[in-house]
């Protein structure tokens, strides 16, 4: 066993060198550092506080679901023996989509993309969209995550793993940490320990920053030099007028393009996420494209290049490798879409981890503790008295990690200090 490492340490370099992954390979064993004293430092969770907010979600789902099964009883033949409310399943699909059918809705099934895609007629499809996602919420952030509290340390530590995802990415588990929903109510549960205080830090859409780095596209590095609102500037650009003229829903759907298109989406997404019809998706798809055609340049090119290479590379040079059949048009699709995101993804995922590196190093030998990241957000905990240093060393060096990769946008930081994790 000792024998065999020298020599397949010599192997494995020759492959790093081979696929130019050298670069990428010393960032992540960097990482690793900073990801296990992340590990280690774990962060406390308001045991108390979250078993409250469970018991409120939990009287909701039940509300809602004698709500709906009151609506769907006015049609339903199922009716129960000890009440006139329908015994119809809610989680059965074949129930559910057979009840709907009888007050008239005629969808093809009830999966989430279909409800989301008729919710606008009936309100019964409205609430049943929440009650699932009530449901999720109440099965994934239940009180089985309290099992993860460590007793020694009253903190929960959770595996944060570098390379599981495909565009290099973190993912997280036992518990995954990611999946917290962002709203204050969950939020505000996890919470500094007395004396301290949670400093934490996200990019400002660095996902279409790093857009706008891979593309060049001068109209839209302009738009973020301007320190406009970004979507505002969009949709003034889009539909040719001044930028104080732009209307709620002309923001919305700039907005919506913006993110989408990073994720490869086209047309019909766009259609479903905006409530309108697919001509006037590609309509405005269209409109973006006449003022931003280096992105629509590069999106075309990136895609069509995972295509034809079948790999993608970040600004780092990471490396990702395709597999599919060249005569599936469905895959060879699925790749394209791929082809568009994974560079940007990637790129975020790059820099994020560079920040970690520089935010470890430069906080070593002091109390302050690097003990979250999600995406593109990074959290410490931080005595009270050190917390304005540590919002400085933060902004600071993710904005220097940043620098490496995004040579011509400007770079935010949004930063908070506050007594819980902030939204």
């Amino acid at each position: 066993d000792v024998l065999i490492l020298i020599p397949l340490r010599e192997k494995l370099r020759q492959l790093l060198i081979d696929n130019k992954l050298v670069k990428v390979a010393k960032l992540e064993f960097d990482c690793c550092i900073s990801v296990s004293d992340m590990e280690l430092n774990g962060c406390f969770l308001d045991q108390g506080k979250w078993l409250k907010i469970l018991g409120t979600l939990e009287d909701k789902h039940k509300s809602l679901s004698l709500e709906i099964q009151k609506e769907l009883s006015r049609s339903s033949n199922q009716l129960s023996l000890f009440s006139d409310i329908s015994s119809v399943n809610i989680n059965s699909t074949q129930q559910l989509l057979e009840s709907l059918n009888n007050m008239n809705i005629r969808i093809k099934d009830t999966s989430e993309g279909t409800l989301i895609q008729h919710k606008k007629e009936h309100p019964i499809i409205e609430k049943i969209l929440e009650y699932r996602g009530l449901q999720k919420a109440i099965s994934s952030y239940g009180k089985n995550i309290l099992e993860y509290v460590n007793p020694v340390t009253n903190r929960i530590h959770a595996d944060f793993n570098q390379l599981r995802a495909d565009t290099g990415r973190f993912s997280c588990s036992n518990p995954n940490l990611q999946q917290i929903p962002a709203t204050e109510e969950y939020r505000s549960c996890f919470m500094a320990e007395v004396g301290n205080k949670l400093v934490s830090a996200d990019y400002s859409q660095i996902e279409l920053r790093i857009l706008a780095e891979l593309s060049q596209d001068r109209e839209f590095i302009k738009a973020f030099e301007s320190g406009e609102d970004l979507h505002k500037a969009t949709a003034s650009s889009m539909f040719g007028i001044p930028i104080d003229k732009v209307t709620k829903e002309m923001r919305s759907q700039a907005k919506s393009i913006n993110f989408g298109l990073a994720y490869g989406r086209g047309a019909n997404s766009l259609a479903d996420q905006i409530g309108t019809s697919v001509d006037k998706a590609r309509e405005l798809i269209d409109k973006y494209f006449i003022v931003y055609r280096g992105i629509k340049d590069w999106l075309y090119k990136a895609g069509q290049m995972a295509v034809k290479t079948e790999q993608s590379r970040t600004l780092s040079n990471r490396l990702r490798k395709y597999v599919f059949d060249k005569e599936n048009r469905a895959e060879v699709a699925s790749i394209d879409r791929q082809g568009k995101n994974t560079p940007i993804q990637g790129t975020s995922a790059d820099i994020t981890k560079q920040a970690l590196i520089f935010i470890n190093n430069a906080i070593k030998n002091t109390s302050v503790k690097l003990i979250n990241t999600v995406h593109d957000e990074i959290i410490l905990e931080s005595p009270e008295e050190l917390s304005e240093w540590s919002a400085t060393i933060l902004e600071e060096n993710m904005i220097t990690a940043a620098r490496i990769y995004l040579k011509k946008v400007p770079i935010v930081v949004d930063v908070h200090v506050s007594d819980f994790w902030m939204k």
